[in-house]
Order: C-alpha cells, then structure tokens, then sequence
C-alpha cells in the first residue's frame, strides 16, 4: 500500500506531510516511506477516530503525540502547542493527521506566518 492513498495526503517537505485518519493498515504504510513520528490532532471523538491508535504507531517503531484541536474552533494555543513540539523534533520525518482539510490549510497558514523553520 502507497502512503500517497491515505486519505487527504499532502507531502509539505521532506520532513513534514499531513493526512487524513489513516486506517490501521496504513500506519504500516507510514513506517515504511520513513516516518517516526505521527502527531494526531484530532479529537478524540472524531469520526474514524482509532482509541488505540498510540499503541498501533508506537508497535510500528514510530512515536505517537496526540494534540487534539477541535476542527470547528483552532485556535492560538493550539498553533503553539503544535509549533513547540515541532521545534523539538527539527530532525525527525513527521505526519500529522488531521481529517479536516480546512484545519490543516489554517494551520499551514499560520505556521508560514510564524516563520517556522521547520515549513519548507
């Protein structure tokens, strides 16, 4: 299985790329094009959401962070835990799942708006 069919994939660089929910089989997928961090930010009662997902990634190798940001209301706080954690893994290969694709596009913007050095 291709990571590019996870839903919603978007390579940002190559370090950082955002997703959708990916199924329990993709995380497979994940570990496999490199990654070894995945950073959920949904809730944890979003649809599709996996209760055990920390324990899917973590078996695959990878470390798991979860942020949850409630897609209908991110907000400031969230964009800097988001940023403060990606500032302290520069020199990891991160996913961050999102299944809202607004969320992500507000995120992005934000963060090319910090001057983030970790957005290429």
């Amino acid at each position: 299985m291709a990571i590019e069919n996870i839903i919603n994939y978007l390579r940002i660089s190559d370090r950082i790329a955002s997703s959708g929910q990916p199924d329990e089989a993709q995380f497979k997928a994940i570990a496999q094009a490199g990654f070894q961090v995945v950073i959920n930010l949904a809730m944890p009662n979003s649809d599709h959401a996996i209760p055990e997902e920390g324990y899917i990634v973590t078996a695959r190798k990878m470390s798991y962070v979860h942020i949850p940001v409630p897609f209908d209301a991110p907000d400031a706080e969230h964009l800097k835990t988001f940023v403060g954690f990606m500032e302290g893994v520069q020199d990891k290969k991160c996913l961050d799942t999102l299944c809202r694709q607004q969320t992500c596009v507000g995120f992005s913007l934000s963060l090319s708006k910090t001057g983030a050095r970790f957005v290429t």
